[in-house]
């Protein structure tokens, strides 16, 4: 109890000089510093191998990508210069294809066209068609049919029916 006590107060001194008979060199362990150095270096290396190839996937990957963009621009570039594209036809830029068609729809509601000249039809701008039809309203029929090209549907599902039926049941009613 008096050598712990001894230790505790040479500790408090600040005086880290060790008791006769204590021999220094004992207490440091030379072997196990140096393999805890290999193992460190170990893995350091092999940290360092293992982030050099997972940044060369990455690479990999991103050169692979921009390789099937740069033909995807090619093959745009060729599909516009032939007058002919063996099929199947394969949309090759959707986005440029949607903007086209947006832009045709777009001047299609904005234009006069002939529909049919023969019949007099023709196509006018939307702004103009819902002018004319707050104009003069909707137009209606006046009776189904009216030009009597034919029987209306009404009317041929009730000859249908007529004829189904069995002659004895159209003279009970």
């Amino acid at each position: 109890m008096i050598h712990v006590f001894n230790l505790l107060r040479l500790m408090d001194n600040n005086n880290h000089s060790v008791s006769p008979g204590h021999d220094a060199e004992a207490e440091v362990n030379i072997r196990g510093i140096l393999i805890f150095l290999v193992i460190l270096t170990a893995t350091v290396v092999m940290v360092q191998l293992a982030a050099g190839r997972l940044i060369g996937c990455f690479e990999n990957a991103a050169a692979k990508r921009d390789e099937r963009a740069t033909s995807q621009r090619e093959e745009a570039s060729i599909a516009g210069s032939r007058a002919y594209f063996p099929k199947p036809r394969e949309q090759v830029s959707p986005h440029d294809d949607l903007l086209a068609l947006r832009a045709r729809e777009e001047k299609d509601l904005h234009a006069y066209a002939w529909i049919d000249r023969k019949t007099g039809v023709v196509q006018i701008p939307i702004d103009r068609a819902m002018e004319l039809i707050s104009q003069r309203g909707l137009p209606v029929r006046s009776s189904t049919n009216g030009a009597k090209l034919g029987p209306s549907s009404l009317e041929l599902q009730q000859q249908r029916a007529r004829q189904s039926t069995p002659p004895g049941k159209e003279e009970e009613k």
